[in-house]
């Protein structure tokens, strides 16, 4: 189960199309990261650095938005309801610093690998009347296509199923609000809720927002409730602070039966006798926060093989203990069924030829225009029209400014012209 591509156009700061691309390029170092899946070679990690601003979020925001479409696309409605889910497309979507813009469309488009080892392209346009476009193909060895779903404008075409009742089924309840894949999978069409399935599975997390940090604090897995992963819970948190020796659980009063009802509590030794001090979560340092709550999701994505999208993965996080993270992606022991981890970082410290490849590290830069651009390094050339070498000092290089992507900087004076004239 592995993403290979990622292709998205007219998306809030990206007016073309862009792709992020997950297949590893012909290039020498660091051959233990590449995984093969199927016939294809394939990264466990990516990179993607850049200015404020420049678009970094919105790549991962991209995918989050086609997330959120294929898992919730059964419940939209364009009308107000209480049942329903607003339509999402929204002038917020799509790229918007173009006044009457000649694509008011956006598209989206996955090539992924299932279990069964075949590889697949999903994809769909949406525009402010619904889902205009969607399709799902099977790609061949031969790299032609085989049309599973076809849909074009608002109306289903083609769906390739041996159950006639189920393409009735698919063709009387669908409305242009929703997606065929998603409409499928909900009837219980086996191949279908597969695909969904994998969708359902990618997480997303955005440590750029204040409120996901104190949520997902509250969220305890039920395996962590149990004990069943307290010896891989304590061998984690002893990777990153030696002076946590235990902890525990306490379900919190008047809340819920479910994750929310559950606070994690640290145990330390004593300085000065042999007893044990509780800490809450909130009473622990950031950093400890923060990788306690990736702990939830690194373990499940983990043991699924599942990507995984973080927004400033580096954010409270020391730059050696961010590298551990990477080497358990990238080493096949501790990640052997293929888990793929896409983060956004400021992190230059990383771009070191001995901890990212060069097509696992990439760029996005926003032009005058306001328009961002998405490339990886190994994909860019110099003034000189060469692609950059395997020995060059990534990190001085990209502060420099050689690779882009990097904020136009000028002196910040904050004064008033009466007080400079005092100095």
């Amino acid at each position: 189960i592995m993403l290979l591509q990622f292709t998205f156009k007219n998306f809030r700061s990206f007016k073309d199309e862009n792709i992020l691309d997950m297949r590893a390029a012909k290039v020498t170092e660091l051959s233990y990261h590449v995984r093969k899946a199927g016939k294809e070679k394939v990264l466990p990690i990516t990179a993607v650095y850049g200015a404020n601003a420049s678009g970094k979020s919105n790549v991962i925001g991209a995918l989050s938005f086609m997330v959120m479409c294929v898992t919730n696309s059964v419940m939209f409605s364009s009308e107000n309801n209480n049942t329903a889910l607003k339509f999402p497309y929204t002038d917020n979507v799509r790229f918007s610093l173009i006044n009457n813009n000649d694509e008011t469309y956006s598209t989206f488009e996955t090539t992924f690998i299932l279990p069964n080892k075949k590889r697949y392209l999903y994809g769909f346009k949406i525009d402010k009347n619904g889902f205009k476009d969607e399709w799902l193909k099977l790609i061949k060895a031969n790299n032609e296509y085989n049309d599973i779903i076809v849909r074009k404008n608002y109306k289903l075409i083609n769906y390739k199923t041996k159950k006639t009742k189920m393409e009735v089924n698919i063709k009387t309840s669908l409305s242009n609000t929703s997606l065929v894949l998603s409409l499928g999978a909900m009837l219980k069409d086996k191949f279908l809720m597969a695909v969904h399935n994998w969708f359902s599975n990618i997480t997303i997390i955005n440590f750029g927002e204040p409120l996901i940090d104190i949520i997902s604090q509250s969220i305890v897995s039920e395996d962590l409730i149990t004990g069943k992963l307290k010896n891989i819970f304590l061998n984690y948190l002893a990777s990153f602070d030696s002076s946590i020796i235990d902890y525990s659980i306490e379900k919190q009063l008047n809340e819920g039966d479910n994750g929310h009802a559950y606070r994690i509590y640290t145990h330390h030794k004593m300085l000065n006798n042999n007893g044990i001090k509780k800490l809450s979560l909130q009473n622990e340092s950031s950093g400890t926060q923060k990788m306690i709550t990736l702990f939830m999701h690194f373990h499940r994505v983990i043991q699924g093989g599942y990507p995984i999208f973080i927004d400033e993965l580096n954010a409270k996080l020391h730059p050696l203990l961010v590298r551990l993270l990477l080497n358990m992606f990238s080493n096949p022991e501790t990640n052997p069924n293929n888990a793929q981890l896409i983060f956004t970082t400021h992190d230059s410290w990383l771009m070191k030829k001995d901890i990212l490849r060069r097509d696992e590290i990439w760029f996005t830069d926003k032009n005058i225009n306001g328009v961002s651009e998405l490339y990886s390094l190994v994909e860019f050339k110099d003034n000189k029209g060469k692609n950059i070498r395997n020995d060059e000092n990534y990190e001085k290089n990209y502060l420099l400014g050689k690779y882009g992507a990097i904020p136009n900087l000028s002196l910040i004076n904050l004064l008033d012209k009466d007080d400079n004239n005092g100095i």
